[in-house]
């Protein structure tokens, strides 16, 4: 008689094996310690972790060698999963009176002293007034392939560790990603692959994330962990948030959770208020506006063009990124003609001599996830597409930023450890700075 292998019986014990790893014992210390950049980078970070109960917590902050200072932290509780009984805890920790271009020590302490986490490092960004030089990275949609129910060894994309490693050794001082962390962020094990992963190599960036539709997935906000584990403190509409790092202010826009016209009266209010503080201006969000890619311009109708496009250009916002197509963009700064309804497109003079041309859009959406074939250019102003993995390497500098993108291979290839040698593309936005004496 011929014996048969109980694969029904493997797949079970191997799934509910699957599921067990990784989980945190009992008591276990504070972890995935991260920190982040407040509305002004060069004066405020928050600090948060993860802990197994509710407790009494604090930060410690080096603010001098040997001089600690005590910052207490909120716990938000919740549990893990339905039928799991323990607890989930992010402390938080706001920290400011921060000086520019400095780093701080700090750790995580609970119980009065009795759970000391390691010691870790933040660094603020430059002052608005300065002229240093700041690099950031941005990235969008490094999930994985999978979304299932059940925890299995697939959660993570098999090229973000790589992609991630490449972006550290980049030496940025933040990262920006535009959504879809993850494939699920209903369901806590997608985030402990992720964290487990990501965390230890982002202890010395300051971590920006947009929400993506995968973090939420249609749900209401509460049903997801984005808003307590990753989403940047914000008293904005929504999951948006404003961040003022050097000379160049950054808006995260929510086009997921709240609709993007609710967020339009603190978009402009944001916006105008940077005046004369920030000589760049960067939009982030996870669905695009204008698409060349699989989804097209304005999936599920996020935007209404003729509302968003004059606050971005009557405040000359440089650049708008965006993720939700696997695949890379560029498209040549837009100006809307209200008499048409229509987009016309400038084409980019990096000698910055034609004055202000309208805002610049770029797809960065393949960054780990599954790639989307995208056939050419099929929007007004499109330069070039690609479905190459990659990321984008910002360089602010007195009067202009340059930007690079890497290119990571294509998905389904070699997982690469760093960048292949040529660019997927290099573009320049020049402006004049009169605080740099350009």
């Amino acid at each position: 008689m011929r014996c048969r292998f109980p694969y029904g019986l493997f797949l079970v014990i191997s799934l509910g094996l699957a599921q067990g790893c990784g989980r945190k014992p009992a008591g276990s210390e504070p972890r995935w310690t991260r920190w982040t950049w407040g509305g002004r980078a060069d004066q405020e970070a928050h600090v948060s972790w993860e802990g197994d109960r509710q407790d009494k917590a604090w930060v410690e902050l080096e603010r001098e060698p040997g001089v600690v200072e005590r910052i207490q932290a909120r716990p938000t509780c919740r549990r893990n999963s339905e039928g799991d009984p323990s607890l989930e805890c992010t402390y938080r920790s706001a920290v400011q009176g921060l000086h520019p271009s400095r780093s701080y020590r700090f750790r995580p302490v609970l119980a009065n002293g009795a759970t000391a986490g390691a010691w870790h490092e933040l660094r603020t960004s430059p002052s608005p007034d300065a002229c240093n030089p700041m690099r950031i990275v941005v990235v969008g949609d490094s999930r994985g392939r999978l979304s299932l129910p059940f925890e299995t060894p697939w959660l993570l994309s098999t090229y973000w560790p790589s992609i991630l490693k490449s972006i550290v050794s980049e030496r940025p001082a933040a990262l920006f990603h535009m959504g879809d962390i993850v494939a699920d962020g209903r369901r806590f094990f997608y985030w402990r692959a992720w964290m487990d992963a990501s965390i230890p190599s982002l202890e010395k960036l300051a971590f920006l994330p947009v929400v993506g539709n995968h973090e939420i997935l249609e749900g209401p906000p509460a049903s997801s962990f984005y808003p307590t584990l990753l989403a940047p403190p914000s008293r904005s509409p929504g999951l948006s948030w404003r961040v003022q790092a050097g000379r160049v202010l950054f808006v995260g826009l929510d086009t997921e959770s709240i609709p993007v016209s609710k967020q339009l009266s603190w978009l402009e209010d944001t916006l105008r208020e940077s005046i004369g503080i920030a000589d760049f201006r960067i939009v982030l969000a996870h669905r695009p506006l204008f698409s060349s890619g699989l989804h097209g311009s304005n999936p599920e109708g996020k935007y209404k063009m003729e509302e968003i496009m004059p606050i971005l250009e009557r405040y000359q916002v440089d650049l708008f990124f965006v993720a939700h197509d696997h695949s890379y963009e560029r498209i040549d700064p837009l100006h809307f003609n209200a008499a048409t309804g229509q987009v016309e497109a400038h084409r980019l003079d990096e000698s910055g001599g034609e004055g202000y041309p309208g805002v610049l859009f770029v797809t960065a959406g393949a960054g780990g996830a599954p790639a989307y074939a995208v056939e050419g250019c099929k929007v007004t102003g499109c330069v070039m597409t690609s479905s190459l993995q990659h990321y984008v390497v910002l360089d602010v500098l007195k009067d202009r930023i340059e930007a690079t993108v890497r290119n990571m291979g294509p998905y389904g290839g070699p997982v690469q450890s760093r960048p292949l040698t040529t660019p997927l593309d290099r573009f320049i936005l020049r402006k004049k700075s009169p605080r740099c004496g350009l």
